[in-house]
């Protein structure tokens, strides 16, 4: 909503961290300690979301803050190695809680990835996206596979059992046994990367709408499993997408135009319904069911006719 605030001649602002915990369910904490994280993803401030822009540069530009933003501008020019952000975590997004003008810089420059020290705060696992979250997590830390991305629960279990399959492929005797991350890097590249290219390229994922790359892999070799298992044949990942191409044939210009059409009147009903919280500081903040979070408009929460 952000953008669409910007059309109306008001600036994109970055996210709030307190909207944003505020509407989700958290417990505990973890201290990741120093990391490089992708610029990309940080999205939000812990205390300066009010003053600054989407791109995290000030909304007042002072001289002292333009002369802070140009020293760094230098020093970055020159080659030096500037102290690591301080980052709070929230599943995928991080939010700055000190190191606003280094982030400003780095988005500024296009910088892929910055050093930081990061603490993340721990989804509860009382909702199914939470839950899934806590399965990722709990995946990408043992194998090391930050990519690979799933919808529904219990899909990062078969991944690991794959995974340990193609480990004791590998490792032979107890003496030659492999790493599990070196196992999982050797099968992403030999097992996965190769059908992933071919999912793309194939055009899966415009047959299977709201599915990830990884929903569509397990999909094909569950298929390949059922054909060994119960009809006691072996069939090829091409096979294996062949009969799902089948299933899901590719979807009409009518049927698309009518998903274009839905999700622009999604975006028109989350815009009536409340602000975005990136875009506006607030104390009552909603999160719709996209995962978005929503500023509740103070007007229609007292008259009832704001729902969550």
């Amino acid at each position: 909503m952000g953008k669409g605030w910007a059309m109306f001649g008001r600036k994109a602002r970055v996210k709030c961290f307190n909207a944003t915990y505020g509407a989700g369910s958290f417990m505990g904490r973890a201290d990741l300690g120093y990391q490089l994280v992708p610029v990309e993803q940080i999205v939000g401030s812990v205390g300066r979301c009010e003053e600054l822009d989407d791109r995290f540069r000030p909304l007042v530009l002072t001289r002292s803050r333009r002369e802070r933003l140009q020293r760094i501008r230098q020093l970055v020019d020159q080659g030096t190695v500037l102290p690591p952000v301080e980052l709070y975590k929230l599943k995928d997004e991080y939010f700055v809680v000190d190191g606003h003008h280094r982030v400003a810089v780095a988005k500024e420059n296009g910088q892929i990835a910055i050093d930081a020290y990061v603490v993340e705060f721990l989804p509860a696992g009382e909702r199914p996206e939470d839950r899934l979250y806590l399965e990722y997590r709990a995946f990408a830390n043992e194998t090391g596979l930050q990519g690979i991305r799933l919808t529904r629960l219990g899909g990062y279990s078969r991944l690991r059992r794959e995974i340990e399959e193609h480990r004791a492929a590998l490792g032979g005797g107890a003496e030659g046994a492999v790493e599990l991350r070196q196992a999982a890097d050797d099968w992403y590249r030999k097992v996965y990367l190769p059908a992933a290219r071919a999912i793309e390229a194939r055009h899966l994922r415009q047959r299977l709408r709201r599915r990830t790359v990884g929903d569509i892999y397990l999909e094909l070799q569950a298929r390949r499993a059922f054909a060994r298992q119960e009809e006691q044949r072996e069939i090829s990942l091409g096979e294996a997408m062949e009969a799902l191409e089948a299933l899901y044939p590719r979807p009409t210009l009518r049927e698309r135009l009518a998903l274009v059409w839905t999700n622009l009147l999604g975006s028109l009903q989350a815009w009536w319904q409340g602000l975005q919280a990136e875009d506006l500081p607030c104390a009552h903040a909603a999160q719709g069911g996209n995962g978005s979070v929503y500023c509740r408009r103070a007007a229609r929460t007292r008259r009832g006719e704001f729902r969550a």
